[in-house]
């Protein structure tokens, strides 16, 4: 019984459901607009660390995900942004047009983190999953080391940098 409440405290340090700053474990800023990496290999689910829970390789469950949602609007437009997850609230933002909203965070030991996140041009808004973890299709998949939503005029896409940077449209304005 003693062993379960320490391993609760261990791995479930978050567990109040009304965070509103982000933990230590996950940090969130907004920024200029990066360049998604030139190619990165379709997600690869290896079940475990490569070397033990300090391991950041990509594929391991313990490595740091990084998630950029990008202003791409025209006309000089921001985009306010509210993500959130069960545990981690990350406030609102107002992106400015060229830059992004990023963050990075560790994924769960029981395979199931899910951020979503409002998006907002103006009056109308989208809502997508940024990251979740259960998604089993491959090509629906989005728990990349890193991924890029980008928001533009007609709808908010995926990039798909490990596919020559192709752009899935994800969800349309209303």
């Amino acid at each position: 019984m003693a062993v379960a409440i320490i391993c609760l405290a261990i791995f479930a340090p978050h567990a109040s459901a009304d965070v509103t700053a982000p933990p230590d474990d996950v940090q969130d800023t907004v920024v200029p607009a990066t360049s998604p990496p030139e190619k990165q290999d379709a997600p690869t689910d290896t079940g475990a660390p490569a070397g033990g829970l300090a391991d950041s390789k990509k594929g391991s469950w313990w490595a740091y995900r990084h998630i950029h949602i990008v202003n791409e609007l025209s006309g000089g437009r921001a985009v306010t942004v509210h993500c959130k997850s069960k545990n981690n609230d990350m406030g609102v933002h107002v992106v400015p047009p060229g830059s992004e909203y990023q963050w990075r965070f560790r994924p769960n030991i029981f395979g199931i983190t899910l951020f979503w996140c409002h998006v907002a041009k103006g009056n109308v808004e989208v809502v997508f999953d940024a990251y979740n973890e259960e998604e089993k299709d491959p090509w629906e998949r989005i728990h990349m080391d890193n991924t890029y939503w980008v928001a533009r005029d007609d709808a908010v896409y995926l990039r798909q940098f490990w596919k020559n940077n192709n752009m899935v449209l994800w969800r349309r304005w209303p």
